[in-house]
């Protein structure tokens, strides 16, 4: 079936050529490699979006499954946080972990030079709290996930605490879809 639709795209390509229309097509790569090689320019920017490219993530979902896509996908998230200005990037809805942090470091790091993803996270909520220790001096971050945003929050501020014993400041908490 996929080899029908295919050849008849490329012969349906090819009478436009003959008429001067260019179409920019998307090649489905072989199916050796990754879900996110197979995906190629469909796993960044407001592009990812596109008609084509949900086409695309549906034939690579059954190209590296074996079967369709899940009801439920997997939403990576990451936040990353600059320890000198306090600056932090967030990702919540990227198709893979490593897309995810490095969407929210290059998100800090457009801010302050020293990011470092401080949390990971999938289909769930996030968050960080933080404090400078008043004995140590040392920059204390902590994170924290749960189902509940509200939840997160409490846990990342509950954690900081506990570990600096004086009160901690939320920087920002995020969900994935």
């Amino acid at each position: 079936m996929f080899n029908t639709y295919s050849a008849l795209l490329r012969m349906m390509l090819a009478a436009l050529a003959l008429f001067g229309v260019t179409i920019v097509s998307m090649p489905l790569p072989a199916s050796a490699g990754s879900y996110e090689m197979c995906l190629g320019s469909c796993a960044i920017g407001s592009y990812a979006n596109s008609p084509a490219c949900i086409d695309r993530r549906v034939r690579c979902s059954i190209n590296h499954s074996g079967s369709a896509p899940s009801s439920n996908p997997q939403n990576y998230g990451a936040i990353a946080f600059s320890k000198k200005t306090h600056a932090y990037g967030v990702d919540s809805n990227s198709l893979t972990q490593r897309r995810a942090d490095s969407i929210a470091m290059s998100r800090c790091a457009s801010i302050a030079g020293d990011c470092a993803v401080e949390v990971q996270f999938s289909n769930t909520c996030a968050a960080l709290a933080r404090t400078i220790s008043a004995v140590s001096g040392i920059f204390i971050v902590k994170s924290a996930r749960n189902s509940s945003e509200t939840l997160a929050q409490a846990n990342a501020l509950s954690a900081c605490e506990r570990e600096s014993g004086q009160r901690c400041k939320p920087v920002t908490s995020e969900c994935s879809p």
